[in-house]
């Protein structure tokens, strides 16, 4: 726990992200997009904090703190993985300015945010992956894998005199261990749990409820993949029948499609669509790391996940159960379709556990949460 005038810092990788992680912990939130003096404001809320009831902490993108000097930071968390092992010493070393000061660090991610580095990094940055990766999945001390790749030496905690990271602290609480060390445990072993915030349950819960979501959805873009997506979702909202008229497992508005007539007007509302930059693909309004469209490949061709997403989306308006289910969701309602097409494509604003994307996105992942 922090105490006193202590500090710390959430390092998110979006400015997107910051702002959530701050509205969901009351905390003040500093990245390049706001004003110079909205900036500095986040900055005076931060440093008065022990004057309020606020928590002693800020949320900000990787910017936060170069050239600036705040002695009392104590404690780093970095939401999602950072961009690279130079990124990640340069942000945690913002804590412990002050000689003999014990620090702590922590860094909350999902399974999947280790699923591999992007293709076609240069050396450089590929070897700086390489090295965040192997100090995050590391199993022996820390130390020794930042020293092995900056330094090029073998330092480890216990030579270094130094606290243990926790994994020497792990090895220093097996009896064995215990029994032969000199290090008295009480002095020089602290826990790095015990110094971080109690809200950090609520980011690893957060974190946790997106890779549980992004499970179900992918499965289910997998599941449609071929078929009528609109015809799938009303057999599942009519209970699952097992009578031939109800079949699914046709191109989308194609052959015997019951729903044709309905979705007359897709294909045109599909041309109109100006998703906002950087949320997402602007196709299927997917995440950018899901989709076909990946940012680092060669061969872009065409979004394969805008006939398994949108027609959902536009179903959303026009079928009453998922329309009442949208609006006792997102407390609001849409005068007509035009009205909610334009929300469709904006940036939301409410609440969920993918900290950025479209109101489009939150549409669909609300449908598959709640009704598949």
């Amino acid at each position: 726990m922090l105490k006193g005038s202590e500090k710390g810092i959430i390092y998110c990788q979006s400015r997107y992200d910051s702002e959530i992680i701050a509205g969901k912990l009351d905390i003040p939130f500093y990245h390049s997009e706001i004003s110079k003096e909205e900036r500095k404001e986040a900055v005076t809320i931060w440093l008065d904090s022990s004057k309020t009831s606020k928590l002693p902490w800020i949320s900000a993108t990787s910017g936060f703190g170069t050239g600036l000097d705040f002695p009392q930071v104590k404690s780093i968390i970095h939401y999602g993985v950072p961009y690279g092992f130079l990124d990640f010493i340069q942000q945690t070393g913002r804590a412990g300015r002050e000689e003999g000061s014990r620090t702590s660090s922590l860094t909350i991610l999902k399974p999947s945010d280790l699923k591999g580095k992007a293709p076609f990094l240069s050396d450089i940055d590929s070897r700086n992956w390489d090295g965040l990766e192997a100090f995050i999945t590391s199993k022996t001390c820390r130390r020794l894998v930042i020293s092995g790749f900056f330094d090029g030496r073998n330092s480890t905690c216990d030579s270094l005199g130094a606290i243990p990271c926790d994994n020497c602290q792990n090895l220093l609480e097996q009896p064995s261990i215990r029994e032969i060390s000199s290090i008295s445990s009480q002095n020089q072993v602290i826990s790095t749990e015990n110094q971080v915030i109690s809200s950090e349950n609520q980011l690893i819960s957060i974190r946790k409820q997106a890779g549980n979501l992004e499970i179900k959805i992918r499965k289910w873009l997998e599941e449609i993949d071929g078929h009528c997506g609109p015809c799938f979702f009303t057999w599942l909202l009519e209970g699952r029948p097992r009578k031939p008229n109800h079949s699914w497992k046709h191109a989308l508005f194609q052959g015997g499609c019951r729903l044709k007539s309905e979705f007359q007007g897709y294909f045109q509302w599909t041309r109109t669509l100006r998703f906002q930059k950087y949320r997402g693909c602007y196709s299927c309004t997917l995440p950018q790391e899901w989709c076909s469209r990946d940012p680092y490949s060669i061969a872009r061709g065409p979004c394969d996940y805008q006939s398994r997403v949108l027609p959902l989306v536009y179903m959303g308006f026009y079928n009453t159960i998922l329309r009442e289910a949208l609006e006792a969701d997102f407390h609001r309602s849409w005068p007509d379709f035009r009205a909610y097409s334009s929300w469709v494509m904006a940036n939301w604003g409410g609440d969920s556990v993918f900290l950025q994307g479209t109101n489009g996105f939150r549409v669909f992942q609300l449908l598959i949460q709640e009704f598949t």
